[in-house]
């Protein structure tokens, strides 16, 4: 029995846990998750150093807790900072859309919104955002349109904001914001910049971002987003020595997440259209065969790895390879790289996802390859050994093998 005398400990042990969390979160500002680590450790230490055996129930207890969404103390402040900034917008649209009264008290909620989705639980921060309908995140979208091409002080904390929620807090958040005219706005703020400016990173990985699950786009938002969009962001993209530091990554990122959401042999696909007729296609297509023989996706960098599979530059390709032609679009040197590229990944990948990705993309432009000798030597070659040695397991598998060998193989037996 310890010598410290002590007070019996409540019966509702996570009660307890929760407030303490709560108190680091008030009086510290760190993150959700680092309060609770905090706590975890002080406990431990207490019931370890002190000999305090009745902490272990408690410790137990603490170690498992999950966050209650709406009683918490993030909730109550997320719950008043978003009925402060819907009431600005309200209040704004009464006043011919002017916010210059409410300037100080909205880049304050501003910038405790930003910390609460950066520093809350997710649970929390979506819970707070999804309420009503998502009316909270109607009257954000509704305040950049308000702040759009001035009051740039209210523009970072709002973006970071809207960036967090399309890249951490869910697809259906996600499906909301692509639904909403936040993507052509954002994008015809996009296209007014230099790519020199500052602000462009922040529309890029919002963009991103919200493209990033593969949404599909609503029609009438193609009115913005179009080829001259995507010609915006080639450019930036193949101009990579001009442009600072990450932005290129940027603009691709925004290329292939925003080519996600169009069907597999979709011929209106408005990337592919713009960068078949694109005057430095052949540049871009060199450079993104740098990002495909890296396995990079640069999507990833920009929202949550849980819904992002990492082969949207392998989409990109396919969607190319069927709607276009890869021959006119790539130098001879690419189009070798990018058969020595596939070849690598089919045969050192284990069968599932990502290879029968790579045999879609190889079956659908085999034959616009295979009548370069070496690269079908290459695909030959290496079809006999996967073949023999690394039989696809599934259905579809088999059925891409089977129609890659036999193209390659008539090809090459014509060669002889």
């Amino acid at each position: 029995m310890s010598q410290f005398p002590y007070k019996r400990a409540p019966a509702d042990y996570s009660k307890v846990a929760r407030k303490m969390i709560d108190s680091l979160r008030t009086r510290f500002d760190f993150p959700y998750d680092e309060c609770k680590q905090c706590v975890i450790m002080i406990v431990d230490a207490a019931r370890v150093a002190l000999e305090i055996d009745q902490l272990e129930p408690f410790y137990e207890v603490l170690t498992k807790i999950t966050v209650d969404t709406e009683d918490c103390v993030d909730f109550s402040r997320f719950s008043k900072c978003l009925g402060d900034l819907s009431d600005a917008v309200l209040d704004g649209q009464q006043r011919s859309w002017s916010l210059y009264d409410d300037e100080e008290e909205i880049l304050s909620n501003l910038t405790t919104l930003r910390s609460l989705t950066l520093k809350a639980h997710a649970d929390v921060s979506r819970k707070a955002l999804s309420g009503n309908e998502f009316i909270h995140i109607r009257y954000l979208i509704l305040l950049y349109q308000m702040v759009c091409g001035y009051m740039w002080q209210f523009h970072l904390p709002l973006k970071e904001s809207l960036l967090f929620i399309a890249s951490k807090l869910g697809t259906q958040l996600v499906a909301y914001l692509v639904n909403s005219s936040l993507p052509p706005q954002v994008a015809s703020d996009l296209v007014t910049l230099n790519s020199h400016d500052d602000k462009v990173p922040a529309h890029l990985k919002l963009l991103a971002a919200i493209f990033s699950t593969g949404e599909t786009v609503p029609f009438d938002h193609y009115g913005v987003l179009n080829e001259r969009f995507v010609d915006f962001l080639i450019r930036i993209f193949i101009d990579q020595e001009q442009t600072p530091i990450g932005i290129a990554d940027l603009a691709l990122a925004v290329i292939v997440a925003f080519n996600l959401h169009f069907p597999a042999d979709y011929h209106d696909n408005v990337v592919v259209k713009c960068l078949s007729n694109h005057e430095s296609r052949l540049l871009f297509m060199e450079r993104l065969m740098i990002y495909f023989n890296c396995r990079d996706d640069p999507v990833g960098r920009c929202t949550d790895a849980k819904w992002s599979n990492g082969l949207s530059i392998v989409k990109l390709l396919d969607d190319i390879a069927q709607c276009s032609n890869l021959t006119e679009l790539c130098f001879k040197g690419d189009l070798q790289l990018f058969s020595e590229i596939i070849c690598r990944e089919v045969t050192d990948i284990e069968p599932g996802e990502r290879r029968t990705a790579y045999l879609k993309l190889l079956a659908h432009s085999i034959f616009q390859l295979k009548d370069t000798p070496e690269i079908c030597k290459l695909i030959n070659d290496t079809f006999k050994i996967f073949a023999c040695g690394n039989e696809a397991n599934g259905s579809e598998d088999k059925a891409l093998v089977a129609s890659i060998r036999n193209a390659v193989e008539s090809s090459c037996a014509s060669d002889k």
